[in-house]
């Protein structure tokens, strides 16, 4: 009798952890899928513990030359819900997202953006543009390449970002909405203080000229008033060409450009090269961060890069 009933009891208290655990642990309401560690973290900031996200391309590769793999095709069609950018900077998403249509939400759409067309077809000084003709004819057509895809180097753009994410998670999960609202209001308001530190810091450097691997900061560069950097090359993985470097060079001694910005992502033998015969300063930029960085914190580290090798030399 007392061998019946302890086993009653065992069998009452495994229960009762049982739904106690269920209603303590988080549940996983759905799953996102993000393009980039951009879009991610601001998925985060509004979706907080009731989606898992996961990302299709890390740091460690440039969505400019990513190819999707089969587990990739995996995690879209499991995916409730996808974020992307839009076919102006992952154009390797555009074919494997034809029939998902449905749950991908091109963010490069949302209200009230500012977006700026790419600068080599009509801002850049095309007297040094020796490249221009032979990269035109290897391009896509020209109407997905028609805008600078990097929106979410602009903090204002984030926020809209944020709200398009808000108002797609409220569709899928409407019984939630007050939470993604209130996560939404503490993002703008951590992102007006990130918008102040880095103005206040960057302000001493907005007339220093730097060059970048390629060209993909004028928005963070627009929001933060910097000069415009000069672009090594005009898309990452077309090599410039042998007149390209010479005009570098003479662009480097006759402006006043301070320093030379490589990137992770892409090799470094151009960078060095040019470092090496100018002996210009250089530093590092990362314009998608790591997959745990928050928003904010990538932010702050373009201005960390920028502020650090722009100072004057001592």
């Amino acid at each position: 009798m007392l061998s019946l009933f302890m086993r009653f009891l065992h069998l009452f208290l495994f229960s009762v952890s049982f739904i106690f655990i269920s209603f303590a642990s988080p549940v996983w309401a759905y799953k996102v899928v993000a393009s980039i560690p951009p879009v991610a973290s601001l998925v985060r900031a509004i979706a907080g513990e009731y989606g898992s996200v996961d990302i299709l391309v890390d740091h460690s590769t440039s969505p400019h030359m990513y190819a999707l793999k089969p587990s990739d095709l995996r995690k879209i069609g499991a995916a409730d819900i996808l974020f992307w950018i839009g076919p102006a900077y992952e154009a390797f998403l555009v074919k494997a997202l034809e029939n998902h249509a449905q749950k991908s939400v091109a963010l490069m759409k949302a209200p009230h953006l500012r977006l700026y067309p790419l600068r080599f077809s009509d801002e850049h000084d095309h007297a040094g543009c020796h490249d221009c003709a032979s990269i035109s004819s290897s391009l896509p057509s020209p109407s997905s390449l028609s805008l600078d895809g990097h929106i979410w180097l602009d903090p204002d753009n984030g926020m809209q970002m944020a709200q398009e994410i808000a108002a797609r998670l409220t569709i899928l999960d409407p019984d939630h909405r007050q939470d993604y609202e209130r996560r939404l209001q503490k993002l703008k308001e951590r992102l007006e203080y990130v918008k102040m530190e880095i103005q206040a810091t960057l302000q001493p450097y907005e007339n220093q000229g730097f060059l970048v691997f390629h060209d993909g900061y004028q928005y963070f560069e627009k929001a933060f008033h910097l000069k415009a950097g000069q672009a090594m090359t005009l898309i990452p993985d077309v090599a410039p060409s042998a007149k390209r470097l010479s005009a570098l060079k003479r662009l480097i001694q006759k402006r006043n450009v301070q320093c030379l910005f490589a990137e992770s992502q892409f090799p470094s033998r151009l960078v060095k090269m040019l470092s090496e015969e100018t002996k210009i300063k250089v530093g590092m930029l990362d314009p998608v961060g790591t997959p745990d960085l928050s928003y904010e914190d990538l932010l702050f580290s373009l201005m960390k890069s920028f502020s650090a090798c722009l100072k004057e030399k001592s």
